[in-house]
């Protein structure tokens, strides 16, 4: 893919000593060949033109969301490993149908959930280990800037395009544990006529509860914030709002390199890659969108089975 995503991936992927950047494939031929040509490389209408032409790849990093799980299909006949962006799909039996795929065809999928890289959500991570037993985690998400009503309805709900990402944190803190119900509602801040704001409740077993206020609209920059509180500490991460960055693409750019280079690692043989967490990870975060998205539209708190 060649948009906003591809554009952030593609000099990544061009600078790492460990791979050579082959080509861009996007159906809009005018966008591949724009990032190819800042790229020093090709562009490509499909990836079996580009595989036809470049011959094998070892890889492929997959932007383009409504097209994952076909693209996943595609290259892990070829047997590519694959890289690809957040949500592998919507739905548990799309989630699982790509990893029957990606097992038959023995290679590896990662999936780029962003906060799971970041330096300083990793450290909280690491902090909350050693902190006693979880009581609480609390996260606060503001977008900055307010992307236009036409790109946000495009981009899906704002559970679904946004709090994912937090949904993905609270579960690697919380051991990939399965929440026992769920409570979300949405609300519209910015404009009547499209979805912009979130708020989740996920009751777990181990009696922790996480909550998720996620919106669109920050009038001073894109905020993270992310509180965990246990029986020793309270550990806190992305809380100094005099520092924050302007747009997600600053913010995470220390993650996007880490992925790329955990990626690259992991083709080489050098960086195990755990396929049973990677599948528990988004077999979950799928089952708890769904689920969310069904709180909000009955209005009452759900039961995961």
């Amino acid at each position: 893919g060649a948009g906003r995503m591809g554009h952030i991936r593609g000099p990544l992927l061009k600078a790492h000593q460990r791979l050579k950047l082959t080509g861009i494939v996007d159906v809009n031929m005018d966008a591949a060949t724009r990032l190819a040509d800042s790229c020093g490389t090709r562009a490509f209408p499909s990836l079996k033109q580009a595989l036809d032409t470049v011959g094998k790849a070892d890889a492929v990093c997959i932007s383009s969301s409504h097209m994952h799980a076909e693209l996943i299909r595609e290259a892990a006949d070829a047997k590519m490993h694959v890289m690809c962006e957040k949500p592998l799909a919507n739905t548990q039996e799309e989630v699982a149908q790509i990893f029957e795929d990606v097992e038959r065809n023995d290679i590896k999928l990662l999936t780029c959930w962003m906060r799971l890289r970041d330096p300083e959500f990793c450290s909280l991570r690491d902090r909350v280990k050693s902190s006693g037993s979880l009581h609480m985690i609390n996260i606060t998400s503001r977008d900055h800037p307010v992307p236009s009503a036409d790109v946000i309805a495009n981009l899906g709900s704002q559970i679904e395009d946004c709090m994912v990402h937090d949904i993905s944190l609270i579960l690697m803190i919380n051991g990939l544990m399965k929440p026992t119900h769920v409570y979300a509602s949405k609300s519209n801040i910015i404009s009547p006529a499209v979805e912009d704001a979130a708020f989740c409740i996920m009751d777990f077993p181990n009696k922790v509860t996480a909550t998720v206020t996620s919106s669109r609209f920050s009038p001073i920059g894109y905020q993270q914030m992310i509180e965990v509180c246990t029986s020793e500490s309270i550990e806190r991460a992305g809380d100094d709002l005099k520092s924050l960055s302007y747009s997600f693409p600053q913010r995470y750019e220390s993650a996007f390199a880490m992925e790329v280079d955990y990626f690259a690692k992991v083709m080489g043989g050098v960086q195990d890659h755990d396929m049973e967490q990677e599948k528990k990870l988004n077999m979950l975060i799928a089952e708890i969108t769904a689920n969310l998205e069904l709180s909000c539209a009955k209005g009452e708190k759900i039961a995961l089975q």
